[in-house]
């Protein structure tokens, strides 16, 4: 089935055409691929195995932001689904190991946009940022010069 999935998608004219244009729908594809082969892996596995399938599942969501930001969350929404039905949510997310993937993610998967407020000042995220810091209530950030505390 695999194989048969990456003829059809190979032979596909859509994705031969939009290798013209500078779309990074082929790499969010790549991403969310690898993405649901980690997350059935760690599904699948147990002990050391299963971690590690957990932590590759965060590391491919992450470099799928990258790819082209919050659309690589569309296809996790079928792994919360999965979970639910099979009644493995709480057990799945919540171990010891949660937080080093959370962190792998934020630190993969969100990296640029810190670039991106450190190298350029008018990006529309460091207007919405400091907006927010701003107008905030209890000013929960601070914002010197470039820098985003």
């Amino acid at each position: 089935l695999a194989l048969l999935s990456s003829l059809i998608y190979a032979t596909m004219v859509v994705p031969f055409i939009a290798t013209n244009f500078v779309t990074p729908d082929t790499i969010l594809t790549l991403w969310t691929t690898f993405s649901a082969l980690c997350f059935w892996n760690s599904v699948k596995h147990k002990g050391k195995a299963q971690i590690i399938w957990k932590m590759l599942l965060c590391v491919t969501v992450g470099l799928g932001m990258l790819a082209k930001g919050p659309a690589v969350l569309i296809p996790c929404g079928g792994m919360f689904v999965f979970l639910l039905v099979k009644r493995k949510m709480l057990r799945y997310f919540l171990t010891p190991w949660s937080l080093l993937g959370i962190f792998i993610f934020l630190v993969t998967g969100l990296s640029i946009f810190g670039l991106v407020l450190k190298f350029q000042e008018h990006s529309a995220i460091f207007w919405i940022i400091k907006f927010w810091a701003v107008f905030s209530p209890k000013n929960i950030i601070e914002i010197q010069g470039l820098q985003v505390l």
